[in-house]
């Protein structure tokens, strides 16, 4: 086998090609793949449905929104009395005044 006059000559083939038909080949599979996107916007093309799509998928996420919604409506229902009854701890002043405060809280509750 005959040795190559400059030793590095086939690496630097090796690379000039990879960077070749990376530069060849990269434009004409973006084409291909723009292209493909367009006809299955078109809707020319038709795609299998993805196995783990479920059809009621978006009816589920607007049962669990509402129900989000609902229990954040709660929620801050709850936040507003217990910043009701604070304010109503923080203007009483006397000894007997918290204790009326929560003698207060206790009947509204219950």
């Amino acid at each position: 086998m005959a040795r190559p006059l400059v030793p590095w000559m086939p690496s630097v083939l090796a690379v000039l090609a990879t960077v070749g038909g990376f530069a060849l080949w990269w434009p004409l599979g973006l084409l291909v793949l723009m292209l493909w996107r367009g006809l299955c916007r078109a809707g020319l093309v038709r795609q299998p449905p993805r196995p783990d799509a479920h059809p009621a998928a978006g009816d589920t996420a607007c049962a669990a929104l509402r129900r989000i919604k609902a229990e954040r409506a709660a929620l801050e229902a709850e936040r507003r009395a217990f910043g009701d009854f604070l304010e109503t701890l923080r203007r009483s002043r006397d000894r007997e005044g918290p204790g009326r405060a929560m003698a207060e809280a206790g009947t509204a509750r219950g």
